[in-house]
């Protein structure tokens, strides 16, 4: 079975498309699987579009489940998650709890990153070639639709964390990520409740010497024009220099790390 995690937070407009879009591309798994929409803190009636969802479609129902996560930020809703997944004594709230066999995953609700990629990065976890598949807008960048300022501000903030953190990955922000249950652990050890959980998981992930494979993804930036971007750049900047700063004092840096799968 596939969890895969929509950390969503005030995407009303949006929301039902994203997960009517992301049936769609799930459908070609060769393996069970459930969207989990992690709402945190949406003041737009998220959770009400997603449960009206839910109760319109007897398939969406099985298939989608909606959690109300009791604190803002990606990186809370998404370790919230993987926890409220693994408790026993929820099963009967929640359905089917998650297990040792499982895989889970993660992608933003705005679905710049191509959801039809989902399907081969989970066969290489089927395949047991990684414990963990990132998707990478920068291995070819060709396929990605992006501004070139937003392009080269990836790339800087990409090397001065693998400087400092050695990731050795070439995008590691990406919101697109899958992992077997070795990577559901790092994950529920992450401290970041941000943006910035993506940092500390690989960082973590290399610390335990756990197999990371990059996969390059048809990126498009504004799928939903309407959409107000979240960026701000010197301020986001800021930001990603202190959590860099932060992770690096939680995790110890692996000097020479194994060769990017």
């Amino acid at each position: 079975m596939l969890y895969l995690v929509i950390p969503t937070r005030n995407e009303a407009p949006h929301i039902a498309e994203t997960i009517r879009r992301l049936f769609k591309s799930l459908s070609d798994l060769t393996i069970p699987w459930q969207i989990v929409v992690s709402d945190n803190g949406s003041t737009d009636g998220t959770s009400d579009v997603v449960e009206q969802l839910r109760i319109q479609d007897d398939e969406l129902q099985r298939k989608v489940r909606l959690l109300n996560c009791p604190k803002q930020g990606k990186g809370i809703a998404i370790i919230y998650s993987t926890n409220q997944l693994k408790i026993k004594n929820h099963e009967s709230l929640l359905g089917r709890v998650m297990r040792d066999n499982d895989y889970f995953g993660f992608i933003d609700a705005d679905l710049s990153a191509d959801p039809d990629t989902i399907p081969s990065m989970v066969e290489r976890l089927l395949e047991d070639k990684a414990d963990i598949v990132i998707a990478s807008r920068l291995l070819v960048t060709k396929t990605t639709n992006r501004g070139w300022f937003r392009t080269i501000s990836s790339k800087f903030f990409n090397f001065i964390a693998d400087l400092f953190l050695r990731l050795n990955v070439a995008d590691a922000q990406c919101g697109l990520k899958i992992m077997n249950q070795r990577g559901v652990e790092i994950i529920q050890s992450c401290k970041e409740g941000g943006w910035f959980l993506d940092i500390e998981f690989l960082a973590r992930a290399r610390q335990d010497s756990l197999r990371i494979a990059e996969v390059p993804v048809p990126w498009l930036e504004f799928r939903y024009p309407n959409r107000k971007s979240q960026i701000r750049y010197f301020h986001d900047g800021i930001e990603a220099i202190k959590a860099i700063w932060r992770i690096k004092g939680r995790v110890k840096v692996i000097t020479h790390p194994k060769p990017r799968s």
